[in-house]
Parts: C-alpha cells; structure tokens; sequence
C-alpha cells in the first residue's frame, strides 16, 4: 500500500495462520462471484440477524487502479488489470497459464482506470458521505491496498497542485463551503489527527508526537483515545494547516517497493456540531464526525527486503491489516457472532465504521502490473468482501456532552457579565461626583479656621493702651497683661483647636482622596474587565461560525450543483444495480421460459448447460487452487516474519548475555 501515518500500539493478540485460514473460509463461500455482482450478499452481520435491514446501509466499496510506474515499465511488465467503469466492474487476467479460470471478474460500487481525476472521485466517492456528516451522521472514507498503489495520493493528494489534491482536502473546502451558504446553523468544527505506529497510537498534532496514548471505552460514547488533543478551527486554512502539521510528523521509509512509504496508519477525525435558529430559538444540537483514514499498505518480505525497524514496521503493519481482515470475514459471515475488534487498535478505533453506526466508504488501490498479480487479487477478494458489511448510521442528536452546548452556555454567562459591567461605570461615576462635592466641602473647612487665626493675630496687634498716669498706667498695663495673657490663651486654645480641626480635615481629605483613588482604579479594573469581557465573547462568537452574507449567493450556487452530482450518482448507483439484477436473473428467466420442441432440443440445451456447469466448475476449483496458493504463501510469510524476529529475538539476548552478569539480569 502507499505511504502512510506513523502507527503505535503494541498487537493485543498473535493469530499467526488466523488471516489466511478465515479468509479461506469465508472466500470459498462466496467462491461462486464470478461473475460478481453489486447486491448485498445473503451472508450479513450477526449484530443485524433479525434487525430492520430497511435501516442498514452497505459500505460502499469503489476500486481505483494505478498506472505503471517506472521500475515496472522497466521491467516490462504487463498490465493485467482491465477496469470498466460504467458498469463498475474490474476483470484480472492471468498471462502465465497456470490456473484454468485465467480471467477473474470483480463488480463493485464504482471503479476507476488510472487516468480518473482526484476532483471525479472525490464527488462520486466522497461527496455524499460530507453531506451526510453535516446533517449530524459519523462518516469514515478509508483507504486500504498494497504498497506504493496509491493510497496517500488519493487520500491527501499533492499540496502544490490544486488538479491533483486529495479527498481530505476537498473535503475541508466542502465542509466550510456548507458552513458559508447555511444563514439559521451555528456550527462548531474541531479537528485531531494521530496515528499507529508499531501499534502504539501517537498524537500527530501534540507537542511530544512520539508519545503513547491509551484507548478508553466509555459506556455512552464507545471508544475513544485518552488524551488526544483536539482543536476549534475556523477555516479551511487553519484544517489544512492541522493537517500539514500532523504530516510533518509521520512515520514514513524506504522500501524496495515504495521509496516514500508510510509506515504507520493515520486518522484525521473532523468534528462537526451544528445548532439550527428556528424563529430566534436554538433547536435540537446535531454532531457528525468524518473520519479519514489513510492505512498503511500491505508488504511481502519477499518484495520489499526490508531490514531492521522497517522490517518490525512491515510485521506490525501486515498484522494489524490481518486483524482488518478478520473483523471483515466476521462481519461478513452470518454464522459468527463474535467480531474480533480487540485484535489490533486499528479495528478498535475503526469499530464504529465496520457494522456500526457510521457511512463507510472503502477505496481499494490496486496496481496493474503483472509482477503484482497475486496482491491485486488478495485487494480486490479483500475488497469484495467488505461491500456486504451492513452498517446502521443514525442522525447523533442532543448529545449531552457537546462542545457547542457549553460554548452557547459561555457565552451567554459572558453576555450576562458584560450587560451587568455596562451599569458599572455610570454608576462609579455618580459615586465619584458625591465624593467630589464631599471634598469640597471638607476644603473649605480647612480653610476658613485659618482666615480666623489671621483674624484674631490682627486683633492682638490693635490693643495698645494709652499714655494715663503711673498708677493707672500699671493697673492698665497689668490688667493690658492679664488680659493679654487671657486672650493668649484663649488664642493657644483657639489655635489647638483649629489645628486640630484642620488635622481632622486634612485626615478627612485625604480618606476621601484616597476612597477616590479607589474608586477610580475600580472604574479602570471594571473597563479593563469589560474589554476583556467583550474579547473573551467575541474569540468564543468566532469558534460558533455561521455562513457569510457575502458568500452565501455563491455556496447556495455550490451546493446545489453538488445536490445535483449527489443525486445523479445515486440514480447512476441505481441503475447499476439494476443492471446488476438484470444480468444476475436473466439465466432462471430464460430457464422457466424454454420450451423443447423435440427430445433432441431439450437434449442439446442440456448438454450446453452441462457444458457450462462444467466450466463454472472448473473455476471453482481453479479458484480454490489460487486460494490454497495465496494462503500458503501468506503463511510462508507469516513464518519468514517469525524466523527473523526470532533471530533478532536471540542476538538481543546475545548481547545482554555478554554485557550483563547473570545474577543482573536475574
């Protein structure tokens, strides 16, 4: 498969034949597909046996075969691979001769050669899925194949051209061109991204992207990821910046196969609640969750040669996709009422997607060479596989832990704060004008005790006596004296007590200027608050987005030719099927109508229905041969994958032996 995420997570379980053995059974149950057709098979889920299939949708399976590169035009290789895409259907030729039934056909949803546009498979393959995670359903489009066939390109595409970008891109524009025409739906939209590494999940979008996360599974909302960080976005630019981050840090390696292949499986989780205003009144909260899966692809030891860690990658991967298979194969079988999810984290993460309650598309990449026959063919048995599991979508409305909830909560709290801030400063400048005139007041008591003083230092100046007899002039001056020193005192204690009254005045003052002061800083910290306040409403009104009057003329325009495209696919998806329906019951129509005109007629029909049960025989049995061969070498690479960890198993033994004592290791 092409290059993928960083994966993490060591395997819970070790089926080492598992994969090949319950592939085999389920396979040789449907081993009559040739041809194959679109319809649901009678082998459905145990978890609907006995539901309303009404409610159940099959997961979309869509083929998309590559080109070849380079290295296989190099080699000369042939292209065995033929893809019909209006009738959906892919047909694999043998060009060695060694099986009786040379020509394989396969029929799915959709099926694309490799000159189909990114833009073409995006609105046939994705577009319905957006939609529907916008009405509050979960989506998952994932993709899955060999090694180097193609899966990253389809996915993420390439950033430097906008012809050639991936579906997790356009799905960013479409979501936010929704968000644009929509003028009564408040919309919250948050986004995380991790990735499993070597069966360790990572998050891609932390600081520390190399550090371990544990999964959870909590009652109400399934399994989760503990502590992955998720982030508010507002537009496309800040998703695609998410997404470009998280790229930076994946795991990616040289193979023999593919020079830039990755070499963990990534998920990048959109988030979307939305909130519609029915006449002023919020109505019911919806949330959609669109998760984009990139897998890494599937290798053979054989081909890649990889050494070292990327050989522990290319084991840690391959296990994880057998998991896949598995769940798969359960999902698929009517009989089995166990779904080994627990195997692996990737099945744990996807558990929703496979016979949950989620719309699932499935696009396998395949390459065309004929050095690659015998993977192709396990992609598209893998494949085909898959388009019987039944899922149950449903509208997620209400929830009570949703995000837009608490932010409308929020901000009404901010709203409420900030009308009660308004009534603040009229009300601390009314105060300040009372304390004022306060002020005043208590300024001019201060000041008139000391025009009195003045007053009475003058009166003191003016008693000078006069110029009578001796005798009189001492009683004068005595009594001048006496006097004097009564109006002395009188003055001392006039004089203290304007002191202090003025010292009382002053202490007044100065209260007052400081209860002032206080005021003002508390008609500043009030401002400051308020300011803070109308930022903190208008940062948590800018993560709620709702659609722009200006653009709105335009994505209405959008969003109807993509109604439009939705709605042909599905009549073209009805069609096919038809068609499908047709072929598939035009032989017992034409049986229950035959007529013989002679035993010799009815002989001849006989013996060329005979003829053909033969042939169909034989390529069952061709079928089962290819089967067996697959499954033996599956295994023969299972136990190459043994053998050299076992060998790396023994030399880190060997070298803790002989760097370590016995009694340090015991």
């Amino acid at each position: 498969m092409g290059p993928q995420l960083n994966s993490a997570a060591p395997l819970q379980s070790l089926p080492q034949f598992r994969t090949a053995e319950a592939t085999a059974g389920a396979t040789m149950r449907v081993a009559d597909f040739v041809p194959c057709d679109g319809t649901p098979s009678r082998l459905q889920s145990a978890s609907y046996v006995g539901n309303d299939r009404k409610a159940a949708e099959r997961v979309r399976v869509i083929i998309r075969c590559r080109p070849l590169n380079e290295k296989e035009q190099a080699e000369g290789s042939e292209v065995v691979v033929h893809v019909d895409s209006p009738s959906a259907t892919v047909t694999l030729c043998r060009t060695d001769g060694k099986s009786c039934g040379s020509e394989k056909r396969f029929t799915f949803d959709a099926a694309y050669s490799w000159n189909a546009e990114q833009k073409h498979i995006y609105d046939e393959t994705a577009v319905g899925i957006v939609e529907s995670v916008m009405e509050g359903y979960n989506g998952t489009i994932f993709a899955y194949g060999q090694t180097g066939t193609g899966k990253t390109h389809t996915m993420m595409g390439t950033e430097s051209c906008h012809v050639n970008k991936g579906i997790i891109p356009r799905a960013f524009e479409h979501i936010f061109s929704r968000v644009a025409c929509s003028t009564r739906t408040r919309y919250l939209v948050q986004a995380s991204f991790l990735e499993i590494y070597n069966e360790e999940i990572r998050d891609l979008l932390a600081k520390n992207p190399t550090g371990r996360l544990e999964l959870k599974d909590h009652p109400r909302s399934g399994v989760y990821v503990k502590d992955l960080s998720s982030f508010v976005v507002k537009g496309v630019e800040e998703l695609q910046a998410a997404m470009l981050a998280g790229q930076k840090n994946r795991k990616v390696g040289a193979t023999l196969m593919n020079v830039v292949s990755s070499r963990s499986h990534t998920i990048f989780t959109v988030t979307i609640e939305s909130c519609e205003s029915v006449d002023g009144e919020d109505s019911q909260i919806r949330v959609g969750k669109l998760n984009l899966v990139d897998l890494a692809g599937s290798e053979r030891h054989a081909k890649t040669r990889a050494t070292g860690g990327t050989f522990k990658e290319a084991a840690k991967i391959n296990l994880s996709l057998s998991a896949l298979g598995n769940v798969i194969s359960a999902l698929v079988e009517s009989r089995t009422n166990f779904i080994p999810y627990r195997d692996s984290k990737l099945t744990r993460l996807l558990q929703d997607s496979l016979g949950g309650n989620t719309k699932t598309a499935m696009i396998a990449t395949i390459g065309p060479a004929d050095s690659n026959y015998e993977e192709t063919l396990s992609t598209l048995r893998y494949a085909h596989r898959a388009k019987n599991i039944r899922n149950k979508p449903r509208i997620n409305s209400d929830p009570k832990d949703a995000v837009i909830r608490a932010f409308q909560e929020e901000i009404a709290k901010l709203k409420a704060e900030l009308a009660y801030a308004a009534t603040l400063p009229r009300e601390i400048e009314r105060v300040v004008e009372v304390e004022k005139k306060v002020l005043v007041e208590v300024e001019k008591k201060v000041v008139v005790p000391v025009e009195k003083e003045v007053l009475v230092e003058r009166v003191v100046e003016k008693v000078v006596p006069g110029p009578p007899a001796e005798e009189e002039l001492r009683r004068l001056e005595r009594a001048v004296q006496e006097e004097k020193r009564l109006m002395y005192e009188d003055f001392e204690r006039e004089k203290k007590q304007i002191e202090e009254a003025r010292h009382i005045a002053e202490e007044e003052k100065a209260s007052l200027m400081e209860e002032l002061e206080a005021r003002k800083k508390e008609q500043e910290a009030q401002r400051e608050h308020q300011e803070e306040l109308i930022a903190k409403l208008k940062a948590m009104e800018g993560k709620i987005i709702e659609g722009s009057q200006v653009k709105q003329q335009a994505a209405k325009q959008e969003q109807e030719l993509r109604r439009t495209q939705l709605e042909l696919e599905k009549q073209r998806q009805k069609e096919l099927q038809m068609k499908q329906d047709l072929e598939k019951h035009q032989l017992e129509r034409l049986t229950l109508e035959e007529k013989f005109n002679s035993r010799e007629e009815q002989i001849g029909c006989l013996t060329e229905k005979l003829e053909k049960l033969w042939r169909s025989f034989k390529t069952a049995m061709a079928e089962i041969e290819d089967l067996q061969h697959e499954f033996q070498a599956e295994r023969e690479d299972l136990l190459d994958t043994i053998r050299q960890l076992t060998r790396e198993l023994k030399r880190q033994g060997a070298i803790i032996d002989h760097f370590l004592p016995k009694d340090a290791v015991a």
